[in-house]
């Protein structure tokens, strides 16, 4: 069968009808991406922490002021150090929310709960570790005044909660829409949770300690013990291991049976923090050098939070 062939007028007419179809089709994807843009862009701004404005939070002792400098610094002025406690609450989680969302969720071994299968290994060892049973503990034992501290500041915390609800950070936004809703309280023990972290992070030489306590249990001698895993000069082999903690061995080594060891996802290398200090007598000044440096990755958002507090009993600043 021949095929039929358009005229040209038919042809020229198909053709405009095509390019028609084709540019409102544009036209329409581009207006559903402008309008998503502003859509997106209201909600981080509904989101984003507030420059100005005031907030209730329950049990203050008396009117707390917080400023922002230039730089966005928090300087807070408070009748006591409790208030204090409270505002520093309320500002971490007007700034940092999902930080602190995240790490109580890493220290819990919770973390699959948002990032699915790929957080599973390290639930597995927090909660090997028991770094939240731990902070329980420390909770349970904690004496005033620092109890009241660590109340007040959760205190604050959930004052900002409660005022923005899932809205207290762009980064919850899209949790909502799988299924996550409002965060948890917070709780003091989820402070104390931050302790246990820093700890583990500061302490890259763990599975070090624990292989020379887990040998010790074989029968080795805490001198045959330190050829293998030598300890820092000048420290002495009484220094360096325990016999009081051979008791320990045993759980040493089933610990090191479980737990991932570097170059593993969500382990350490074996590093260490250095410190150092220069007497006056050898710097420009006259003036003594102090220098710290604790081996601590950079991150967005970082780990400090700089902020000053004033009360009539001291002035903090750091």
């Amino acid at each position: 069968m021949a095929a039929r062939r358009l005229s040209p007028a038919r042809a020229r007419s198909t053709s405009r009808l095509v390019w028609r179809w084709l540019r409102g089709t544009l036209a329409s994807i581009v207006g559903m991406l402008a309008l998503l843009a502003v859509v997106a862009l209201l909600l981080i701004r509904q989101s984003a922490p507030e420059r100005d404005g005031g907030a209730h939070i329950p049990g203050l002792h008396a009117a707390v002021s917080i400023l922002l400098d230039d730089d966005g610094i928090p300087h807070i002025a408070a009748a006591d150090a409790h208030d204090a406690a409270a505002a520093l609450g309320w500002l971490h989680a007007r700034d940092r929310f999902f930080q602190m969302e995240t790490m109580r969720r890493l220290v819990s071994g919770r973390l699959a709960e948002l990032a699915g299968p790929p957080g599973l290994p390290s639930d597995r060892m927090m909660r090997t570790l028991g770094l939240r049973r731990h902070a329980e503990a420390d909770w349970a034992a904690l004496p005033e005044p620092a109890r009241g501290l660590v109340e007040a500041y959760a205190t604050g915390v959930n004052a900002r909660l409660a005022q923005r609800g899932r809205w207290i950070a762009p980064e919850f936004l899209p949790l909502s829409l799988i299924g996550q809703g409002t965060p948890d309280a917070w709780t003091p023990v989820d402070s104390l949770l931050w302790g246990k972290l820093m700890a583990l992070y500061l302490s890259g030489n763990w599975r070090t300690e624990a292989a020379r306590l887990a040998a010790l249990g074989g029968g080795l001698t805490p001198e045959a013990v330190l050829r293998w895993w030598p300890a820092p000069a000048p420290s002495r082999p009484d220094a360096a291991l325990d016999h009081r903690l051979a008791a320990l061995a045993g759980t040493a080594g089933r610990m090191l049976a479980e737990l991932p060891a570097f170059p593993a996802p969500h382990t350490q290398p074996s590093e260490a923090s250095d410190a150092w200090a220069v007497d006056g007598a050898h710097s420009a000044t006259g003036a003594p050098l102090l220098a710290g440096d604790p081996h601590l990755a950079f991150s967005l958002p970082g780990i400090w939070y700089l902020a000053r507090i004033d009360t009539p009993e001291a002035s903090l600043a750091g």
